[in-house]
């Protein structure tokens, strides 16, 4: 869940998620039970809080669109895919948007 409150967090402060993730900002989860924290934050903005984080409404949007993306596969692994059988990579896609849906 942090990972979802942090892409909005950052998006509701104008901060593309996929720029800064890995380099900028670090998420660590020790294992010890206490869960996923921010462990590394070099950005002009405020490191939001826990409590700031909790309250944030995750737009549904990003949510379906994570779903979405992590099934898909890479481009790599869906070009394969489409070379060796493009009616089985249309059906698989298809099934995916069905389990996903757009929000309206």
């Amino acid at each position: 869940m942090l990972h979802k409150q942090l892409k909005q967090y950052l998006r509701n402060n104008g901060v593309e998620f996929s720029s800064v993730v890995g380099d900028s900002v670090m998420i660590t989860d020790n294992k010890d039970g206490k869960g996923p924290f921010i462990s590394v934050w070099e950005l002009d903005i405020p490191q939001p809080s826990a409590e700031q984080l909790a309250q944030l409404v995750v737009d549904p949007r990003v949510d379906y669109a994570e779903k979405r993306k992590a099934e898909y596969g890479s481009v790599q692994e869906q070009l394969d895919e489409i070379f060796h059988n493009t009616d089985a990579w249309k059906v698989r896609i298809a099934s995916i948007k069905a389990k996903y849906p757009k929000p309206e």
